[in-house]
């Protein structure tokens, strides 16, 4: 596992890649399942306890799935000769996962992307109209989710004191 973590660390926000990490860590240690002093045939209780499941939703809430999917992988790979049972179940828990996924794609509300940029640290409000609503220093974003798809829209503030750079950041938003 630990390897897959050095591996992503540069991808993912600081926060996510250290909460996966200490849950991982915490979980480590409450079914000692370490490859050093444990049981790796412990694992197995891992993948099936509220524990993995609540790591599961973590990750999918910050849209770091992908990260829990390698490391399953790697599981598997890394068991299928010394311990067969751990290696079929880590696939099982990637199959669910990867099924879940795609399930999880068309059940997406205001409420799960409204959780999603705070856990990002975005300051998040919902207003009446059930749309996402977030007030940056300087930006301002609202966002509806309907039939699963994010509709949304950001507005920038500055100030500048030539025309030819409100083109240029006109031009920048038009690449967006």
């Amino acid at each position: 596992m630990n390897h897959v973590l050095s591996e992503v660390a540069d991808r993912v926000p600081i926060s996510v890649f250290n909460e996966i990490r200490n849950r991982l860590a915490r979980a480590e240690e409450k079914y000692k399942f370490s490859l050093f002093g444990g049981s790796p045939g412990r694992l197995g209780e891992y993948l099936d306890s509220e524990d993995f499941d609540n790591l599961i939703v973590y990750a999918r809430s910050t849209g770091a799935e992908w990260i829990i999917a390698r490391i399953l992988e790697e599981l598997a790979k890394a068991y299928k000769n010394s311990c067969p049972f751990i290696a079929e179940r880590a696939l099982e828990a990637l199959s669910k996962l990867k099924s879940e996924e795609s399930s999880e794609k068309a059940r997406i509300s205001s409420e799960v992307l409204a959780r999603a940029l705070k856990l990002r640290g975005y300051k998040t409000s919902i207003n009446e109209e059930g749309a996402v609503v977030v007030n940056g220093p300087n930006f301002t974003l609202e966002a509806e989710v309907v039939d699963g798809v994010i509709r949304y829209k950001i507005c920038k503030e500055g100030k500048l004191n030539n025309i030819n750079k409100l083109f240029i950041k006109i031009e920048k938003i038009r690449e967006i």
